[in-house]
């Protein structure tokens, strides 16, 4: 997840019209220190080893220790504090701000918060006077508050608009060295991105490339097919497999095979993604297949595709290229003294559907492309693309299917780390904030049609932000982790957990009454403080960490959206009633 940024990471100071060097913050503490009239005025951070950093008006800019500073009260129990007089305060009468040369004795100070809700410093003012604060200019000293964290929501949109720059270039680069043809276009066929692999087959520069809609490069006799997949794959969302031919800048037909699937971003848009093999050689290869048997076992020696005849009439391979060896991790001479080994290697959950597929090939003369997984001698699962094409006789008839097997683990396997980095929370591996509301708004969209209940629980670990202080974000991560642990042990087999924050986490609970989901939840709570995670300075992290739990169930009416603010709102509630506790609306 984007990280808030930290205070010693802010942009360079600049000359203001006066030509004094100075930071926003800088503008602020001096606008803060005129307004009141005090002595000193100072934007106040946390660093990472807990002191004061402060960017300062009316004195040297300087850092303490946080339990010297006045603002450490504000800071961490994140309230306004006002200090008319610090010498009857026994809070603050020993401070050495208090005791030593600045001889401060009155104080007001505000939270600042990080863009994520922490508490990462405050806007103070200081004098050497007692003096009292009225209700007007504490609303003026958050109204300053309110300024720098403006700031701060700018500069974290900025440096996290960098990050993903550098995301999106590397993905860009490694998509680039993938052997097969990328592409991605929008839901109006509108093409807004193809590797090199793409661009060099179908020969088109970037530029033109821009210009092109996905069915621009798909050949006459296919667009139909083409655009009923298309069709298929808005209405059901499901990833599409695709056998058909692209034709380049300068005519040429070409077929390919690959699979299209869908996917619907944060603002909404409808894009989908595509992966193809060019089989330019491998329909080469299975038409020299077709017309001579012999001598062809010398020429696939060379070949990794696994090319294979099977008689029609009672269905045994009675030829398979030296490739199969390699590939199926078994002997030929195997296969055609046992033709069950065909297809025991399938994969048990593929096996009925890769047989039906066969059968209906040599019963109907049709062509067959289907991929499927095997499993190898020694236990591995590969990924098969398997083609096959009927041979007939001079009456018609169907004598033989004759098939060649691509190895497509590789490109399944960039599908799937594609998907859980876009679908996954790094840290957790519980599921992204962007998919979590890709699948409840669709667990609603069913739950409106079946009259059935859902719930969504919102849970925020309390003072998780002094745990990172205290210990480090280490100490912070393993927390996390646990805390992931425990909701993957507690929830039902229905929900769904996610993380959509820095510590905070969201469950939809499919068919969940509030009365329901507020049983699973207190397993999580009860769950959560009886495990020791960590042992920190002689107290274990159940100690110092609880969790925060609200709860709202969905009506009919009501969006994604509207569902989760009640829910938010029930956290805080929890919050306010004590935290450790859950709260229902």
């Amino acid at each position: 997840m984007p990280q808030s940024p930290s205070p010693t990471a802010f942009k360079m100071p600049a000359n203001d019209q006066r030509g004094e060097t100075c930071t926003p913050f800088d503008k602020v503490a001096r606008v803060a220190k005129n307004l009141f009239d005090v002595q000193m005025a100072a934007v106040s951070f946390l660093d990472k080893n807990g002191e004061s950093f402060e960017v300062t008006n009316g004195q040297d800019e300087f850092s303490v220790p946080i339990n010297q500073a006045f603002c450490k009260h504000t800071i961490l129990h994140g309230k306004t504090r006002i200090v008319e007089n610090a010498i009857d305060d026994d809070r603050f009468s020993t401070l050495p701000m208090v005791t030593g040369s600045t001889g401060f004795v009155f104080y007001a100070g505000h939270p600042i918060l990080a863009p994520d809700g922490s508490v990462v410093g405050a806007l103070c003012i200081l004098d050497n006077k007692t003096r009292s604060f009225s209700a007007t200019e504490t609303e003026l000293l958050i109204d300053l508050a309110d300024m720098v964290e403006a700031q701060l929501s700018k500069d974290f949109l900025e440096n996290n608009n960098i990050l993903l720059q550098n995301e999106e270039y590397t993905l860009r680069s490694i998509l680039n060295f993938e052997a097969c043809l990328i592409q991605s276009v929008d839901e109006n066929g509108k093409i807004l991105f193809t590797n090199n692999k793409w661009l060099d087959r179908l020969g088109y520069s970037k530029q033109e490339m821009s210009t092109l809609n996905a069915f621009d490069v798909v050949a006459p006799s296919k667009l139909e097919q083409c655009q009923s997949i298309f069709q298929q794959l808005k209405q059901s969302g499901k990833p599409q497999n695709v056998v058909t031919q692209f034709v380049t800048k300068q005519g040429e037909t070409f077929p390919v095979s690959g699979v299209v699937e869908a996917f619907v971003l944060e603002n909404g848009q409808w894009i989908t993604r595509g992966f193809f093999s060019d089989m330019t050689e491998q329909t080469q290869n299975l038409y020299e297949l077709t017309k001579s048997f012999d001598g062809f076992d010398e020429i696939a020696a060379s070949l990794s595709d696994v090319f294979w005849l099977m008689d029609a009439k009672n269905g045994n391979v009675i030829y398979v290229s030296p490739a199969y060896e390699k590939l199926w991790g078994r002997k030929r001479d195997s296969l055609y003294a046992n033709q069950l080994e065909w297809h025991q290697a399938i994969h048990e959950d593929d096996r009925c559907r890769v047989v039906d597929s066969v059968e209906k090939a040599i019963q109907n003369s049709l062509a067959t492309d289907i991929e499927f997984r095997i499993v190898t001698k020694e236990g591995t699962v590969r990924h098969i693309h398997n083609r096959a094409e009927p041979v007939l006789d001079s009456l018609g008839q169907i004598v033989r299917l004759a098939g060649v097997a691509t190895d497509v683990t590789k490109r399944k396997e960039l599908e799937a780390n594609l998907r859980e980095v876009a679908e996954t929370d790094d840290l957790t591996k519980l599921m992204s904030r962007k998919r979590f509301k890709i699948e409840a708004v669709r667990i609603l969209e069913h739950a409106r049609k079946d009259t059935r209940p859902v719930s969504m629980a919102l849970l925020d670990l309390d003072h998780f932000k002094t745990l990172n202080d205290n210990h480090g974000h280490s100490t912070g991560d393993n927390v996390l982790i646990h805390f992931a642990n425990v909701l993957r042990n507690e929830v039902r087999s229905a929900d769904i957990p996610a993380r959509i924050g820095g510590d905070e986490f969201c469950v939809i609970l499919d068919g969940a009454s509030v009365n329901a989901s507020k049983a699973v939840m207190m397993r999580v709570l009860s769950s959560f403080k009886k495990h020791e995670i960590l042992k920190l300075y002689g107290s274990s992290v159940k100690d110092t960490l609880t969790c925060s739990i609200g709860i709202a169930q969905w009506n009919e009416e009501e969006s994604f959206e509207d569902l989760r603010d009640r829910a938010d709102n029930a956290l805080y509630e929890a919050k306010n009633a004590g935290r450790g506790t859950i709260r229902i609306t």
